[in-house]
């Protein structure tokens, strides 16, 4: 099912946000963000972003030009390498040994709709799961290996900074390795390892340019308001770990899973604790620091600690259970997840992509002149024609900068976008209702603004006095036999 998802994949909104980070330092050799306009002036330059990521994905660009799927790739080559330390892992801790146990792990990690999603979505969560496995085998390494303890906890710290380079959450994973190696009591190691981590982290602040970068990137971090202020740092923090929850039982995708681990912690919690304690504490203590840091409760930050807790899965449902009751329970917990999984993962395999949708909306509205318009779109919108338009703004800003100005649709919404001199602005279906547009009438003009398209599935919006005919009648979604072909806008 996987293979079959990946020719034709639909592009995810973070395919468009982080890969044009990566498109402006291969083109430009600045990051930022045309798309997200308006937010932290982000436009003219980015000190916030997925350092190692965007990297990573500016010299696929180099090589291989701005196309989707060459971005998606990034994190498909980690997803694999995932896989493949994962099952090292499993070996080396004893915790998945025979071939059966392994078939068990691969398939946890291919059919969990997280990983099956972001396993070819360009974001940097594969990588950092990558990130985390090498540093936790280091560590475990150390830990069991007095003699030559040292070098591999400088070498844990390490991959650990590279985590934080690639993502800031990979600060979870610093603080689980530094506390775990502290609860073990190996304070050299602690120390060798708080070492490594400094110096590859340090790599984040490489693109700084002085002491304002530190300000601006404060600025771009805390832009948009999370609902605390007035409160002390302190309470925000224990504020955010009481919300921890939310990522946990957010929809089935989660629950299901989530389940899973407390039947392992139930039923197999004193085995864990008892041979493979520092894999539980080290888990735990980076879903702890992940509750307590992380910005957003999205479930998709969950990806790094899949892996670690897909082998103790395995292990607790591999094991010899006596009582037939519980038994039951192991077994429908593990159908529940694979039937959901089947669910979401279905959808993802369906639901393909076809840029010439894109190409005939831009030949329909802006014609041969494109490169000399500024368009306003969802962000997907970019795959293939960032280079047919002067410049291209996501959406996605105006829906950010609404949660600070309620009053942003409407005709303020146009008005916005005279502001910034748009030419032409297309709404999605989800796009017109958060925006309040539904109710107009096509052929209306306000703000300057003439309304000269409109479908349930897209709305022009075109500034007058323009010549913007429709020289063809769009189809923006159409069936083909069992797969449902979209373009970017839908």
């Amino acid at each position: 099912m996987f293979a079959a998802s990946i020719p034709w994949r639909m592009p995810h909104v973070d395919d468009a946000w982080l890969g044009e980070h990566s498109y402006w330092l291969a083109r430009e050799g600045v990051v930022k963000s045309k798309l997200m306009t308006g937010i932290a002036g982000g436009e003219e330059r980015l000190v916030m972003h997925h350092k190692l990521h965007t990297w990573v994905g500016a010299l696929i660009i180099k090589t291989a030009g701005f196309k989707l799927h060459w971005l998606k790739t990034v994190s498909l080559a980690f997803y694999v390498l995932t896989i493949i330390v994962t099952l090292k892992l499993g070996r080396k801790t004893g915790l998945v040994i025979k071939p059966y146990e392994q078939l068990m792990v691969v398939l946890l990690l291919l059919a969990h709709p997280l990983l099956f999603e972001f396993g070819f979505v360009f974001r940097p969560e594969m990588m950092l799961a990558f990130m985390a496995l090498l540093s936790f085998w280091f560590l475990h390494q150390s830990v069991n290996n007095h003699a030559s303890g040292s070098w591999l906890a400088f070498a844990s710290g390490v991959f650990a900074g590279l985590g934080l380079l690639t993502h800031l959450n990979g600060s979870m994973f610093i603080a689980a390795g530094f506390l775990s190696l502290l609860v073990f009591r190996r304070y050299g190691g602690a120390a060798l390892f708080a070492l490594g981590a400094t110096m590859s982290s340090a790599l984040y602040f490489l693109d700084f340019k002085g002491l304002d970068d530190f300000s601006l990137w404060y600025h771009q971090l805390t832009f948009l308001p999370d609902g605390r202020v007035g409160n002390a740092w302190w309470m925000n923090l224990l504020l955010n770990l009481g919300d921890e929850h939310m990522r946990y039982f957010h929809s089935p995708v989660e629950i299901s899973f989530t389940l899973l681990i407390l039947f392992t912690l139930y039923t197999n919690g004193k085995v864990l604790w008892n041979v493979q304690r520092l894999l539980l504490i080290y888990t735990l203590i980076a879903m702890f620091f992940l509750g307590l840091l992380a910005l957003h409760k999205t479930s998709k930050y969950l990806i790094p600690v899949i892996p670690f807790w897909s082998l103790m899965i395995v292990h607790s449902l591999s094991e010899p259970i006596p009582s037939q009751k519980v038994r039951w329970i192991a077994i429908g917990l593990a159908m529940v997840f694979l039937a959901v999984s089947m669910v979401y993962n279905t959808q993802v395999v369906l639901d393909k992509y076809d840029t010439r949708l894109n190409e005939q909306i831009r030949m329909a509205f802006a014609g041969k002149e494109s490169e000399t318009l500024k368009v306003a779109a969802p962000m997907e919108f970019i795959f293939d024609e960032i280079d047919n338009f002067e410049a291209i703004q996501g959406l996605m800003s105006w829906s950010e900068l609404h949660k600070i100005d309620p009053s942003l649709k409407g005709e303020a919404l146009l008005r916005k976008a005279r502001a910034q001199d748009i030419d032409i602005i297309l709404l999605s279906k989800q796009t017109q209702r958060t925006f309040n547009m539904k109710a107009y009438e096509e052929g209306i003009i306000f703000e300057g603004y003439l309304l000269n398209y409109k479908t349930p599935e897209l709305m022009v919006w075109s500034r007058v006095p323009a010549d913007d005919t429709l020289t063809e009648q769009l189809k923006v979604n159409y069936n083909d036999g069992w797969l449902n072909f979209s373009g970017a806008i839908k």
